[in-house]
């Protein structure tokens, strides 16, 4: 045999045959339901959409805090099928005219916007640093409509947070003259120098200016400005008279005699919560409340004024109204249309009851602002062309909003699961992930309710079952982490039972939940896979110990897979050869805050790892589609990169010492990387020695 034979051409040692593995469980029909199956951008983008409707709101995925773009970030998924049909995203959103004035003239002025002001003239791109929800996007718009005039066009726009910066271009600016961009820190940490030489470039040439928005990174000097917050009462008080006719309108309805209310009202609280505060106040007022009123309504708890909106003897809103406000609660930041249509669904619902029958439905003319009527509930211009407005409802209100209408209405609860279970089953997996993740406010409430009337049925349904009990399971922990054991419990007697249920434990562990609880996961990970011949099962486990490789445990998965390496079980095996080529399709370009394989310092495992997956990795197929296995293509990545330098001599002294027989094969492919310039020829002599002594070149 020629001692550089490709690896393709190789003998193998027999493992149990691709029919083997699969004849005895019942694994999905069609490898399209395999979430892998998914780009590593798209996957991150569904990842971010499901991440958003946590209570915890992504924190530990980096999300960038923009839910709304993350809501319609440019793909719709399917769950049963994972198919994505692309949508065009448009990768700025102008502000309304409307928009443009409110910020212009209720903007409060404030130290960071002055020296915005006075710098943007000078700097193409300046950043801006501050705590989110704290104003910052607001004063950064504001000192751009100070740097353009009174006399110029003052359109702003947003930049959304998800695109590809580096395909950015001037024309996909949209003719703004100012515009805001508020990538997370995770996004911004690795690339903020390269990233603002681009923005610099295109800023020039579409002859604007650009507002980076950070949290805790930054470059100094010129171009940053810490960000000092407005007063809440400042910002109140500014919306206050904008709404209602001028500064004379705050003496007028009579705001000065409760200044110390409204002081103590608003104390500590975010400039946008107080601007929150202050259209409920307008819009009170407009429907002829008296201002004692409505300021004793604001003091009372969210969940008390919950109550009382569902409370059978408050008729002066009606049932549509409130199956609206259940409605927005539950598919928050989706677009008011798909937010209408289930809200008509809840309310054909309650009317099929029979005591319900004869109560006439909604008015056909009652108009989108009349049904605004609880907590801040707003619209916001659209982000995709084709869609409509988009609902928001703040996050402390729609984190109760379900569970209040449960514990208040009794009779209403066998139709919140019909409901539920519908839009559980919509075609559009971003309703569907919003939903499943509603179930979880009935979990909080009805934990073995929700688990006989959901969480069991799904564990036995399937791919797109198992990703519902996911989603629903992941967002009861974010709303009350005193559900952990239960879900516990359910995970592991899940991780011991069928095919089905066992794919489901993987699957949910696959998540925040095995983030938390990572002691957890990986024994049921283990117990999924350990007496399984599914090939499917083996890739899923893969994928799922990936979706839980962050920088907190990484130590713990790597020894963990390593020991499964060595192991009598041909599951663990498989799997822990298939894991190395997902955690390395995890760069932290796309995957924020998660720590890139190849920079991981733990090399001895690291190489061990990919050396079992070298050792494991099937021929490809004879004919015109014949090609490398993957595993080989990442190593040919890492060896042109420097950052790699430590691990690949590792793998190589363990080639030469423990995996002799795959000698051949890396001579090869270090052969091919030398011919096609990946690695130097004295890099090439390097590992060439390291792989013949089996050590390391100073071994001797």
């Amino acid at each position: 045999m020629n001692e550089e034979q490709a690896p393709e051409e190789r003998e193998r040692p027999s493992e149990p045959s691709p029919q083997a593995d699969t004849s005895s469980e019942d694994a999905p029909a069609s490898p399209e339901d395999d979430f892998d199956s998914l780009s590593p951008e798209d996957q991150e983008e569904h990842r971010r959409f499901r991440l958003s409707g946590l209570a915890s709101g992504g924190a530990f995925y980096g999300v960038s805090g923009q839910g709304a773009n993350v809501a319609v970030a440019g793909a719709q998924y399917n769950y049963q099928q994972f198919n994505v049909n692309a949508r065009p995203t448009r990768l700025v959103t102008p502000l309304t005219p409307e928009r443009v004035c409110a910020i212009r003239d209720c903007t409060v002025t404030t130290v960071s916007r002055a020296q915005l002001a006075d710098r943007l003239p000078h700097n193409l791109v300046m950043s801006l640093k501050g705590s989110p929800e704290s104003g910052r996007r607001t004063t950064a718009y504001a000192a751009l409509l100070d740097w353009i005039g009174d006399q110029e066009d003052p359109s702003l726009a947003l930049i959304n947070g998800d695109v590809a910066l580096s395909e950015l271009t001037s024309k996909d600016l949209a003719g703004a003259r100012g515009l805001v961009l508020e990538p997370s820190d995770d996004d911004w940490a690795g690339a903020s120098h390269e990233m603002l030489a681009h923005l610099r470039s295109i800023a020039y040439e579409a002859d604007c200016r650009i507002v980076v928005l950070l949290a805790r990174t930054g470059t100094g000097g010129e171009s940053l400005v810490v960000h000092d917050p407005p007063l809440p009462t400042d910002v109140f008080r500014a919306w206050i008279e904008y709404r209602l006719g001028g500064s004379h309108a705050w003496k007028r309805e009579g705001f000065d005699a409760h200044e110390p209310q409204l002081t103590e009202m608003l104390d500590g609280c975010s400039p946008g919560w107080a601007e929150e505060r202050a259209q409920e106040v307008v819009y009170g007022l407009r429907r002829g409340l008296q201002l004692d009123e409505l300021l004793e309504s604001l003091e009372k708890p969210v969940r008390e004024r919950l109550q009382q909106a569902f409370a059978a003897r408050d008729l002066k809103e009606s049932s549509f109204s409130r199956c609206f406000l259940i409605s927005s609660g539950v598919f928050h930041d989706l677009t008011e249309p798909i937010a209408s249509r289930a809200a008509l669904r809840l309310e054909e619902l309650i009317r099929g009851q029979e005591n319900e029958r004869t109560r006439p439905g909604p008015p056909v003319w009652e108009p989108l602002q009349s049904l605004l009527v609880y907590e801040g509930m707003r619209t916001e211009p659209r982000l995709v062309p084709g869609d409509g407005h988009r609902i928001r409802l703040r996050r402390d209100v729609r984190e109760q909003v379900l569970q209040v209408a449960w514990e208040e209405v009794p009779a209403l609860r066998g139709i919140l699961h019909e409901w539920l279970r519908e839009f559980t089953n919509h075609k559009d997996a971003r309703v569907a992930t919003r939903a499943a993740q509603a179930v979880a406010q009935l979990a909080v409430c009805d934990f073995d309710g929700v688990k006989s009337e959901f969480l069991e049925p799904w564990s036995e349904a399937g791919y797109g079952g198992s990703y519902l009990a996911k989603a629903t399971l992941e967002a009861a922990w974010s709303l009350n982490p005193d559900l952990a054991q239960r879900t516990h419990w359910l995970l592991e007697n899940w991780s011991r039972g069928n095919y089905r249920r066992r794919m489901t434990a993987a699957i949910a562990y696959g998540s925040q939940i095995g983030v938390q609880a990572i002691d957890k996961a990986l024994p049921s990970f283990k117990r999924v896979v350990q007496h399984s011949l599914s090939n499917h099962l083996h890739a899923l486990v893969a994928g799922a110990i990936a979706e839980v490789y962050v920088e907190t445990t990484a130590e713990q998965i790597l020894r963990e897979l390593r020991g499964w390496t060595t192991s009598d079980s041909y599951g663990l095996r498989r799997t822990s050869a298939l894991a190395p080529g997902r955690l390395a399709c995890l760069p932290p370009e796309v995957f924020p805050g998660r720590l890139a394989l190849a920079e991981n310092t733990m090399h001895g495992e690291v190489a061990a790892l990919l050396c079992h997956a070298l050792d494991c990795s099937r021929p490809a197929p004879s004919g015109p589609d014949r090609r490398t296995p993957p595993v080989w293509d990442l190593l040919a990545r890492w060896a042109g990169e420097t950052r790699c330098q430590r691990v690949m001599e590792e793998i190589f002294t363990m080639v030469g010492t423990h995996y002799r027989h795959l000698r051949m094969p890396l001579l090869f492919h270090l052969r091919a990387w030398r011919a096609k310039g990946i690695v130097t020829a004295e890099r090439r002599l390097v590992l060439h020695d390291m792989l013949k002594r089996g050590g390391h070149p100073c071994s001797g």
